[in-house]
């Protein structure tokens, strides 16, 4: 297992190389110095690796919490892969509520009212 002062210590060589801790989680340290927390698992029997955030700023302990965070999404059948990404998307029905708000206060009451009435009808049904 791991420890702060072991990650500390870690200098840089001529290729980038892995630290393990436990249940996945790795730490890559690369030839600049930079240290990368890692996390591997495997779903539908593929091996499969996602950042948790970069060392010092996410420390041990919150890596180990970020990783099991991602064991718990794995034992409800949650790739966390797919979890993060589909967080990350903006879908278009969104981004045009968010533009809607932020204008409406620009333009009359019926107009705003049309713009939202043409996009519920005419734009979100067919992206959907």
């Amino acid at each position: 297992m791991l420890s702060d002062t072991k990650i500390r210590q870690a200098k840089p060589r001529d290729k980038q190389y892995k630290i393990y801790d436990a249940k996945g989680l790795f730490i890559i340290v690369t030839p600049k110095g930079g240290k990368w927390w890692r996390f591997k698992y495997t779903v539908g029997g593929k091996a499969k690796t996602i950042s948790l955030g970069t060392y010092p700023d996410v420390t041990l302990k919150l890596a180990r919490e970020r990783r099991d965070g991602k064991r718990q999404l794995l034992s409800g059948d949650v790739d966390p892969s797919a979890a993060r990404a589909a967080a990350k998307t903006d879908t278009f029905e969104a981004v045009a509520q968010e533009w809607h708000a932020k204008h409406e206060h620009t333009w009359k009451p019926e107009h705003a009212k049309w713009i939202l009435h043409r996009l519920e009808q005419d734009a979100f049904p067919w992206l959907r």
